[in-house]
């Protein structure tokens, strides 16, 4: 354990130190020689990491896999840049990005030469015949496109909802399916808690209008769609999502889920006295990481955190000035587009008609032949779905197109900063949607929603897609002054676990905000007056092991509703944890209650997967206690139905495993280690950092499970990991 809590450093010299778990201090005269030995030195640690992820992003990991990376590859490039148009994003960067793509470009090619000389390249190169390109600044650019839409984008819902329609419409309740559509796909429910209180919020009274829909315009809406099918839309959906992109950024360790958590404590609140800030970035847990640490120690940048191979900055983390922290806003900032087809190359645009655009991208397929996609664009943006039975195009508008590296450009210049309102400055730049938090050694905190909202115009149901014409574009971009933020909050607290930014910010396309979302969980576990940095590392640790799916909303109902006694016994001791027998009894029965109330009205939209993503648990509190448009509970008491989905679970677990609950196996959420050993609790941050902010910031991390690919420090920090401890990070100096 000494060993562990140790923040001894190894005895090496030169540019590049390593401390006790491996994670490398570049010590630099200049900010471009900083970022040469950064490239260089990421390209020691993860190269063959960094070469797949160039061909996720880059839709060529056919290249590598074969034919089961083929529609990842399709999605990508359908939805992507070309050539010409990385080149014009990166001559647009500013004077210090460039610095920085060219200098990082350098060092990997530096790493790649050594490497190939002294026979160390990853074994993987030879296992699938290849030889490392030359690293390149679009290859950095297209890793910035995947990373930002992976975690800075939402939206582009419509589809969905609109094959939701479509399904929903063969069902029992199709004669009331618009009833049921406002209660899968709600705007605004007063019951999600927001990451700004209403105490707390400026613009609480001043807060801007969205435009608002009834029924009639929804109905006047949908009825004028293309008359597509579901299996035209299914395809689209994915496409839209990045679904089979996804994927594949799984499978090759690649940045692949979303989610995230902050905690923000002002000085008034610290139990020291100074502020405190923990992130938890959810990006996926992988072998190795999908994220990197770092730190830098330049005469014009110090910064220390995390960064993700392949990018030529540190995303999170801290400088001498303050710390900082991000996770994903889940902002409707995209929209389904609907042109109809005048001819291959013109669509139809109100009175008139715009061009579309077609050329053809090539993928190479290994072991296989090459295949051409046709990528088709309308003005409005790339097309996910040609129906060629209704002529009509479905493009995705996107607010930050060719955006990306231009937003995430900002951080060259955030490294810098110093007070509250240069940070939020700064910040309010970024086009990417995310929640960022910060606290400074100032004794400031503060939080701002940042990302590129569209205005939209009035007379529309953003749940679905609309007409491309004059009537329907964008009328701007919503003000930062208009986003949600907060500075320096009365009660103390910023905690945010991608929930609604505010009360009055509605879910738009995509039903996500209602009464029961994790972050009452986190919240839960910070109710002390004063918190210390131990707080926040338990509240990480609790939230890791509680039911953060449905909050045990339904509880109260199992508990008064009766049922087997061994099931009372075991529920009325219940507080959430799913460390025990009571959790699974729990989880059984929640899912008898949904599929018991909604399936028989709603079918179960086409599989038990889809059916538990869209009937959400705020949607069964809701059925429940009898507060949705549609009857689902169908003349039954929430009680009665309640105690057969109860009974039901008692008896499905008990003839599976026994009378005896102590006696059940547990199923404990976790990920694995290189010695291929389970880490419990994988509902954690892919990295995890805490930081006290006296005279300088004072930071802990844990990154399970090393910092290299291969090698002693692959598994470093696993141990870490396993016990729930942080480890010193470097220290910025001055």
């Amino acid at each position: 354990m000494t060993a562990l809590l140790c923040a001894c450093l190894l005895s090496q010299t030169g540019p590049v130190t390593r401390d006790a778990f491996g994670v490398p201090k570049i010590e630099a005269s200049s900010f471009e020689e900083a970022f040469r030995l950064f490239g260089k030195t990421v390209a020691q640690d993860r190269l063959w990491q960094m070469e797949t992820s160039r061909h996720v992003a880059e839709g060529r990991l056919s290249e590598i896999v074969g034919q089961s990376a083929v529609n990842g590859d399709i999605d990508t490039l359908r939805t992507g840049y070309t050539d010409d148009e990385y080149s014009a994003m990166f001559e647009a960067l500013p004077g210090k990005a460039k610095t920085a793509y060219r200098a990082y470009a350098e060092g990997v090619n530096e790493a790649i030469k050594e490497r190939t000389t002294a026979g160390t390249l990853p074994p993987e190169y030879a296992a699938n015949g290849l030889t490392p390109e030359p690293w390149t600044t679009r290859d950095s650019m297209a890793i910035v496109v995947m990373l930002s839409r992976r975690f800075g984008t939402g939206g582009a819902g419509e589809l969905r909802n609109l094959a939701l329609y479509l399904y929903l419409k063969t069902q029992p309740c199709k004669d009331r399916v618009l009833d049921v559509l406002d209660d899968l796909a709600w705007q605004n429910d007063p019951a999600s808690i927001p990451t700004v209180s209403p105490a707390d919020d400026p613009l609480a009274k001043s807060h801007p209008k969205f435009p608002t829909f009834d029924r009639k315009v929804t109905q006047a809406q949908l009825d004028a769609e293309p008359k597509v099918g579901l299996f035209e839309l299914v395809p689209a959906i994915r496409a839209a999502n990045g679904d089979d992109s996804r994927l594949i950024a799984e499978s090759v360790q690649a940045p692949f889920e979303t989610g995230s958590y902050c905690m923000v404590v002002s000085s008034s609140r610290s139990a020291t006295g100074r502020p405190l800030l923990l992130t938890g970035p959810q990006m996926g847990m992988s072998i190795p990481s999908i994220i990197h640490e770092v730190a830098i120690v330049a005469p014009d940048v110090k910064v220390a955190g995390i960064d993700v191979p392949g990018i030529p900055a540190v995303v999170i983390g801290n400088t001498p000035n303050f710390a900082w922290g991000l996770t994903t806003g889940v902002a409707d900032i995209a929209d389904i587009v609907i042109a109809q087809i005048k001819d291959a190359g013109t669509q139809v645009y109100g009175s008139g008609t715009r061009p579309v655009t077609r050329f053809d991208r090539t993928i190479n397929i290994k072991g296989g032949q090459k295949r051409t996609v046709e990528i088709v664009r309308t003005l409005d943006g790339p097309v996910v779905l040609e129906s060629k039975g209704t002529k009509s195009l479905f493009a995705q508008r996107m607010s930050y197109w060719k955006k990306e590296a231009e937003s995430w450009a900002t951080l060259y210049d955030l490294y810098g900063a110093k007070s509250a309102k240069e940070i939020d400055g700064l910040a309010s730049k970024i086009a990417m949607n995310m929640n960022f938090f910060y606290a400074t050694v100032g004794g400031e905190t503060g939080w701002r929603y940042i990302g590129d909202f569209p205005i939209r115009p009035e007379g529309y149901d953003p749940r679905f897609p609309m007409p491309s014409a004059p009537e329907t574009e964008w009328k701007g971009i919503l003000s930062a002054d208009q986003m949600p933020h907060v500075m320096n909050p009365k009660s103390g607290l910023i905690a945010n676990w991608n929930n609604k930014p505010a009360s009055w910010w509605p879910n738009f396309d995509t039903p996500v905000w209602g009464s029961v979302f994790r972050n009452e969980v986190l919240l839960k576990s910070l109710k002390k007056p004063k918190l210390a940095a131990w707080d926040l590392e338990r509240a990480a640790w609790d939230i890791a092991r509680q039911d953060t799916e449905t909050n045990s909303c339904l509880l109260p109902l199992f508990q008064r509703a009766g049922g087997p006694e061994g099931a009372k016994a075991l529920l009325g001791s219940y507080e959430g944890w799913i460390t025990g027998p009571a959790s699974w009894l729990y989880r059984v029965a929640f899912d008898n209650f949904r599929q018991s109330v909604f399936e028989p009205n709603t079918g179960n939209f086409t599989s038990s997967a889809f059916f538990k993503q869209i009937v959400q648990p705020s949607v069964v509190l809701r059925a429940a206690s009898g507060k949705t448009k549609f009857p689902y509970l169908g003349g039954r008491s929430a009680d009665d139905r309640a105690k057969d989905a109860l009974d039901q679970a008692w008896h499905e677990l008990t003839k599976t495993y026994g009378v005896e609950p102590a006696a059940w196996p547990l199923a404990l959420p976790s990920f694995r280690s290189p010695d291929n050993s389970p880490v419990f609790f994988s509902n954690r941050g892919t990295y995890l950092q805490v930081t006290e902010l006296g005279s300088r910031p004072v930071g802990r991390s844990m990154a399970p499970p090393g910092v290299t690919e291969r090698g002693e420090f692959s598994d470093s920090e696993v141990n870490l990991a396993k016990q729930w401890v942080f480890k010193p990070m470097w220290s910025l100096g001055d």
